[in-house]
């Protein structure tokens, strides 16, 4: 949302608070029962306005806006209700203190305001400035939980327009007609050389295919599984060698008990395979992976040749970001180093 907007939304609030505490005011100055007062209006509106400032202004600012820039993030979006609540009443009981010390200072109403009728009087003032505080700060939740709502709904409709455009680019580049063609010609030639061998690849071709056909529409899948399918187009992509050292492919850590968005990690394998000559003895491609506690670190490198370009890369490295940014926002980090003869994607995500 624009930032214009939520100052608007902020603005508006504090100014319908304000014309809240006007109404009563003149509720109290010019309703018939309470012309005794004698005191002149201009002059009641001034010390209503010093009163109002720290009792119920100050305060209420201190916690709307503890509520809504640190105890939401840290409690509510984790549902951690039984701690947001005691934060909050803490932070609202907090506030009422400075807005209760603020207006005992000698050029406001002194020491007066708090105990001019006692201690009893005194706890009375403070609870209930604790109980206006508490409710703006629960405003200030309100405010920031439909604004967060909204942000997810519009960050969905992007997510879901991006994965259909990355579906359509999965397409023409993932499904690789020449991946396809030069596999099921490989397949086709190992029938009379190896059958067993030839039937446990085409196995794994109609893996991928279903993989990449059914599975990737789920918003998460197991670690293990995305992992698995990377081995199998490992498998078929080494049917194209003779060279036993042309992939590495290691995993370390504890994979089993993680999730993650599908389709993240294979486009930059695939980008690999597609810019590494199989048939020259010196080309390598190393893939790793590891899984440490709640990250998960994945290296690709594959060599280049002076001939070699390295600005397509299939599936392009700006959609990924973008892919990225919507799925992991604030939880990756993406690094890509090129040189003439190595290029290298690391890639660190939160899971």
């Amino acid at each position: 949302m624009k930032r214009s907007i939520v100052f608007f939304l902020h603005i508006s609030y504090w100014a319908l608070f304000i014309l809240l505490l006007l109404t009563f005011f003149f509720f109290a100055v010019f309703v018939p029962e309470h012309y005794h007062l004698h005191v002149p209006a201009a002059n009641s509106l001034v010390s209503w306005g010093h009163l109002m400032l720290g009792f119920a202004l100050v305060p209420g600012l201190i916690t709307f806006y503890g509520c809504y820039t640190y105890l939401f993030d840290h409690f509510l979006r984790k549902q951690q209700f039984v701690k947001f609540l005691m934060a909050s009443m803490v932070t609202a009981l907090i506030a009422s203190c400075i807005g209760a010390a603020l207006a005992s200072l000698p050029f406001l109403f002194g020491p007066a305001f708090l105990f001019g009728d006692g201690y009893a009087s005194m706890m009375l003032i403070l609870l209930i400035m604790t109980t206006i505080a508490w409710i703006n700060g629960m405003f200030g939740v309100v405010i920031k939980g439909s604004l967060s709502w909204y942000q997810e709904i519009r960050m969905k409709e992007e997510l879901h327009r991006k994965n259909i455009e990355t579906e359509l680019k999965l397409v023409k580049s993932q499904i690789d007609p020449h991946f396809l063609f030069n596999t099921l010609n490989n397949i086709d030639i190992l029938i009379t050389r190896d059958a067993p061998a030839a039937s446990a690849y085409l196995n794994k071709l109609s893996g991928i295919m279903r993989f990449l056909l059914y599975e990737t529409k789920a918003e998460r899948i197991s670690l293990e599984r995305e992992l698995f399918y990377v081995q199998q187009y490992i498998d078929l992509q080494k049917i194209r060698t003779s060279n036993p050292i042309y992939v590495s492919f290691e995993i370390a850590g504890e994979i089993s008990d993680h999730t993650i968005a599908p389709m993240v990690l294979l486009p930059f394998i695939e980008n690999a395979f597609k810019h590494t000559e199989s048939r020259k003895a010196e080309s390598r491609i190393e893939i790793d992976f590891l899984s440490n506690n709640d990250q998960l670190i994945f290296t690709c490198s594959n060599t280049l040749f002076a001939e070699q370009k390295t600005s397509d890369r299939g599936l392009g490295n700006a959609l990924i970001r973008k892919r990225l940014e919507l799925l992991y926002p604030n939880a990756h980090m993406l690094t890509i180093t090129s040189s003439p003869t190595l290029y290298i994607i690391n890639l660190e995500l939160s899971l």
